[in-house]
């Protein structure tokens, strides 16, 4: 009778290894023992050869993919490598260079933008668009999935049972839905995961604050009456059901896995890297729709569109880091920076040399001078600096390490795989849900106005344009103009969403429509969404995103006829730094297309290039004269080599729809990966350190992004220009002149739609001001220059946030009461209460309430308010009220003293 020892040797002469041939002995020795104690004895061998051969293919199947991985991996590595090189050589660090790779650098090195956090933006934008195109294709599905919430039942119930609810509409965005769940499962797996396709399967979106509500044990007691375990767990025995179930409502609540977990047989341990991730990962398959509706009404939120964007948002983010870094990209850059270190150790004496800088790069050229004069101590002294510069670079890039997320490195690792939106235990997600709740508030009581801020993001605009090369009127001109799709034919408009704009505007509608989150977060949170959509806001920055988009799409076309060499150098330089030089060529040859009298070459075109086009782009040994003459190699040739055209022509579409939205970015400023990890700073919500920086670090975003994008990159400098002085002086009078302008025009809009007469534009206060709003001086101008901040706080409001600043309010009022000054407590304490209604700063509403209402309540809560509040107006900005005819709209004129109109 053949030993174990014997079935394993046998297994590896078959061709596993004997790791793996062990696994698989023990697995069929393991059925065989069940089989038995069951009494399942009849036909045994015949069951165990079934077993043995379903076993041997999974172990196949699961070689093959180790062996797809391990090529990816090594694509990759020689990828980000070449790229590593170049930008050191372009003068950025080691460090620096890799961070550039994840998320963007600053500098104006050839391919400094081309990165995973914009490749996970392109491929977030495609699959958005094409969902609002497809659904916005479809007549009256859009009604429907707005208003009838009992449409979302019948799309799941389509999704998982085709054909079942007979409706139409139902069936359609049913279809839809599971295309675009298709699409991002097939890129991940592309990128290397292992996701198989389920039958009826229907994404679902849960309430962490309805599961936080309803606790652990609910949710468990719950899913093993209602689920179908055959589908979902088969592999996890009864007795560890309830346990593992208590896995998931932790992840749910937390937003990430669980680090502890890894007995043999829970589908939920933490995975060794990303792409195994998605072989762990299980749907919560039930025994019937009924069940399925019941157990989302209870611990679901939202629709199933909310659920779909939700799987697109978090498979663009890891598929843009896996196509970057490989199928394990924390490992990838844990080795890069292994090798780093080994590099260091091994420089010559002169490499080692080349590390100085400043007043050791100084002391090194007197010493060589003393070392060339035969100076023996000098010589020995160079060694030893020499020396030092090599241990002190080797522990400089030893103190850094990915999977600490210490470092510019490992911060951006941990933002773009979305560690900083996840608190770390149930109950931080339960403070952190307090703390949205509270931020939610300060934004719904405080943003009304925001889009007569955003007025001065014009200068932006104009500064973007001239950046790219067009002269200062022209780039004025440009920042003014906007897209509101309203007004757009229907040619305009398809361009629009062809190029991922509009997508935002129509899926958003859709997003918070139903959404049902926590009682204090969530519903605040759709406030704020439906105040921004009111106010405007929302309006205005899809427009002028739109109309930069547009430029820049008409711009490729325009200039499609001229080789790089003979394109602007300006534009040419954006297009380098983008790294589209390569790429050029092919952008060329896009289709282009109509509409209004212009040309627009779109992303989506490169879909439809010829082989023929892309034939030089091919790798040398798949091009056509390289096919080989035998049948079975000219098929693996064959299969190859339309993979590789594939792959040609979804990354000039990701890489031209990247290098849009990457710009569009600088046009129109909004907080990016690298703006959201200063203001997290890398910690988790719901801890103390964590929710105090989020308070503290509220409305920053604006600055922040303005200081690393527009300051920090000197974007009043043309693309092509030097640090020469005579380019630093023309770009900064320009950025300055348009600053100022675009500043002043906000604070006189804002200043009208309160009654209040322009100010005196020769002042110098108001200049300051006018800087400040205009965003150029960013948050320094807050603390240097104003009394305000751009969106209406003081400093204290600047300094500690809006919440720090409301209760440093609030402490004040206190302190005035203790001190017997009532009436000032009481002017303080009323207007902070009136400053905390939602909607109540709403621009185009605040003067009607202000007149009707507040002035009123203020008062008669303390006569004489406005009288007092008029003269520190005069005092304070030498400003009045407007005088329109003979309607004088200061406040005294038409409330009485206590209270009541004159």
């Amino acid at each position: 009778m053949p030993t174990k020892a014997d079935c394993i040797q046998a297994v590896t002469a078959a061709g596993l290894s004997p790791d793996r041939a062990a696994v698989l002995v023990d697995g069929v020795l393991a059925e065989q023992k069940r089989l038995k104690a069951a009494g399942q004895v009849t036909n045994l061998e015949g069951t165990l050869a079934r077993f043995l051969t379903d076993a041997a293919r999974a172990e196949r199947l699961a070689l093959l993919r180790e062996r797809r991985n391990t090529a990816l991996t090594i694509v990759k590595r020689r990828r980000l490598e070449e790229n590593t090189a170049r930008l050191q050589g372009a003068g950025l660090s080691f460090e620096r260079s890799l961070a550039a790779q994840l998320w963007g650098d600053r500098s104006r090195a050839e391919g400094a933008r081309d990165s995973a956090a914009r490749r996970s933006d392109a491929l977030t934008t495609r699959w958005r668009s094409e969902l609002a195109r497809a659904l916005d294709n479809v007549p009256g599905i859009a009604e429907a999935i707005r208003k009838d919430p009992a449409f979302d039942l019948a799309v799941r119930r389509e999704m998982r049972e085709p054909g079942g609810t007979c409706d139409a509409a139902a069936r359609q965005a049913a279809e839809i839905f599971s295309k675009s769940l298709e699409d991002v499962r097939q890129t991940l797996n592309d990128a290397g995961a292992n996701i198989g396709k389920l039958d009826g399967y229907v994404p679902r979106k849960y309430g962490a604050g309805k599961m936080l509500r309803a606790g652990r044990e609910a949710f468990v007691n719950d899913a093993l009456n209602d689920l179908d375990w055959e589908r979902t767990m088969p592999d996890v025995k009864p007795e560890r059901r309830a346990e593992v179930l208590g896995e998931i409502w932790t992840t749910i609540v937390t937003g990430q896995r669980s680090h502890v977990r890894e007995a043999e047989g829970n589908p939920f341990r933490k995975p060794r890297n990303m792409a195994s991730a998605f072989e762990h990962e299980r749907t919560l398959h039930f025994k019937s729709a009924e069940a399925e509706a019941a157990f989302h009404a209870k611990y679901g939120e939202g629709t199933v569109l909310d659920a779909v964007l939700s799987r697109i948002e978090r498979g663009g983010r890891r598929a843009g880091l896996m196509e970057t870094f490989g199928p394990n990209p924390e490992t990838m850059l844990e080795s890069l920076y292994s090798n780093e270190r080994a590099r260091l150790r091994n420089l010559t004496p002169d490499e080692a040399r080349a590390l100085a800088k400043g007043g050791t790069a100084k002391k090194l050229d007197a010493l060589e001078k003393r070392v060339a004069s035969g100076d023996a101590d000098a010589a020995r002294e160079w060694d030893a600096t020499v020396e030092s510069l090599r241990a002190e670079r080797i522990a400089e890039v030893g103190q850094f390490r990915v999977g600490d997320r210490t470092g510019a490195v490992g911060k951006a690792l941990a933002v773009l795989m979305g560690e900083t939106g996840a608190p770390e235990t149930p109950t931080g997600a339960k403070i952190a849900r307090w703390g949205r709740a509270a931020r939610n508030l300060m934004s719904a009581s405080s943003l009304g106005s925001a889009v007569i801020a955003a007025i001065g993001d014009i200068q932006t605009k104009a500064l973007w344009y001239r950046h790219g090369g067009e002269n200062i009127f022209e780039s004025v001109a440009r920042a003014l103009r906007m897209n509101l799709e309203g007004m757009q034919s229907a040619e305009k408009k398809e361009v629009g969403r062809a190029l991922g704009f509009y997508a935002d505007k129509f899926l958003g509608e859709f997003h918070a429509r139903f959404s049902e989150g926590d009682a204090d977060a969530g519903w605040l949170a759709r406030n704020v969404n439906t105040l921004f959509k009111i106010s405007g806001l929302n309006a205005w920055t899809e427009a002028h995103k739109a109309a930069a988009g547009l430029y820049l799409s008409n711009r490729m076309a325009e200039n499609a006829g001229r080789k790089f060499t003979e394109l602007n150098p300006h534009y040419a330089a954006t297009l380098k730094r983008a790294g589209l030089e390569s790429r050029w060529d092919l952008i060329r040859q896009l289709a282009t297309r109509e509409a209004d009298g212009h040309q627009y070459i779109l992303p989506e075109s490169a879909r439809d290039l010829t082989d023929a086009r892309l034939e030089a782009h091919l790798p040398e040994n798949l091009r056509e004269g390289k096919r080989p003459s035998d049948a079975e190699k000219a098929e693996n040739f064959d299969t190859a080599r339309q993979r590789s055209l594939d792959r040609l022509r979804s990354d000039l579409e990701l890489d031209l729809l990247g290098y849009i939205h990457d710009e569009v970015g600088y046009a129109v400023i909004e907080p990016d990966a690298r703006t959201r990890a200063v203001m997290t700073q890398g910690l988790a919500p719901g801890t103390a350190r964590g929710e105090a920086v989020r308070s503290v670090m509220q409305f920053k975003s604006f600055p922040i992004s303005y200081m690393q994008r527009i300051l920090g990159e000197q974007r009043w400098l043309r693309a092509a220009d030097e640090g020469s002085f005579t380019a630093h002086a023309g770009g900064l009078v320009f950025a300055a002149a348009v600053c100022a302008v675009m500043g002043y025009v906000s604070i006189t809009a804002r200043d009208l739609t309160r009654g209040r007469a322009p100010r005196d534009p020769m002042h110098l206060e108001t200049v300051y001001a006018a800087l400040m709003q205009g965003g150029g001086l960013g948050i320094f101008g807050d603390y240097f220059f104003g009394k305000v901040n751009r969106w209406g706080g003081g400093m204290a409001g600047t300094a500690a946030g809006p919440l720090g600043g409301r209760i440093f309010d609030l402490a004040e009022s206190a302190n005035l009461a203790f001190h017997g000054e009532g009436t000032a407590a009481r002017d303080k304490a009323l207007r902070l209460g009136m400053a905390s209604l939602p909607y109540a700063n709403l621009w185009w509403a605040k003067s009607a309430l202000d007149y009707g209402m507040m002035f009123h309540i203020r008062e008669w809560m303390s006569p004489g308010a406005l009288a007092r509040s008029e003269r520190a107006l005069r005092k304070d900005f030498n400003q009045r009220y407007l005088k329109i005819g003979g309607l004088d709209m200061a406040p005294t004129k038409h409330v009485k003293r206590g209270g009541g109109f004159k």
